[in-house]
């Protein structure tokens, strides 16, 4: 509607009728309502999931979202490539039949940290050798941290795990300790040894 001053606003009509004794209706009474307001806050929800949804896009880490009973909610294309799972797919699930993690060593279940960040509301790391399992039974090592979501009044609402493929930061670690020995064992050849004599003799090897 417009007002006197020009502007728009939003309302509801609500048509009541009133019956006559003939059972039929004699008169109606329109019923209006002010939505504006409401309106408003629909639209500003709507541009910031807009938002939201633009930039979980560009992030270059997985991030994964929940609600507060720990279902997901939302996956970016970095978390769907990396769970095998599309958001379509994982919408509305718990989180724990689409992010399967285990320990890289003992390969066991590895714990995922949503739970506790929504019963203590504090963000939670995960254990050091954890590697995602994706749909086809692709393997890679992630690393990754959990934090609370929170509404205006503080109240824990749901929470978002960011996590990212380290095979390539792994891979360089473990070439740098390979690294690493073979020059202590280049030195440890080089050393002075002492023969059986007594004698001090340079290991020239």
């Amino acid at each position: 509607n417009r007002a006197k001053d020009g502007s728009f606003y939003w309302v509801t009509t609500t048509i009541v009728p009133f019956f006559g004794p003939d059972g039929q209706p004699a008169q109606y009474i329109a019923i209006r309502a002010d939505i504006t307001e409401r309106k408003l806050m629909e639209d500003a929800v709507r541009v910031s999931e807009e938002n939201l949804a633009v930039t979980l896009q560009s992030i270059g880490d997985a991030v994964l979202t929940t609600d507060a009973q720990g279902r997901i909610t939302r996956l970016n294309p970095v978390a769907e490539a990396l769970t095998g799972r599309t958001q379509a797919e994982a919408t509305g699930r718990p989180v724990a039949e689409v992010l399967r993690i285990i320990n890289e060593q003992t390969r066991e279940p590895a714990l995922i940290p949503v739970a506790e960040t929504l019963a203590k509301g504090i963000t939670h790391d995960l254990a050091n050798h954890t590697v995602i399992i994706a749909r086809d039974g692709t393997e890679r090592p992630i690393a990754d941290s959990c934090a609370p979501i929170r509404d205006h009044e503080g109240r824990i609402i749901g929470a978002v795990l960011v996590f990212r493929d380290v095979t390539k930061e792994y891979a360089a670690r473990r070439a740098l300790q390979a690294s690493e020995k073979a020059l202590r064992e280049v030195k440890f050849k080089g050393s002075i040894s002492i023969d059986s004599t007594g004698s001090k003799a340079a290991n020239c090897e």
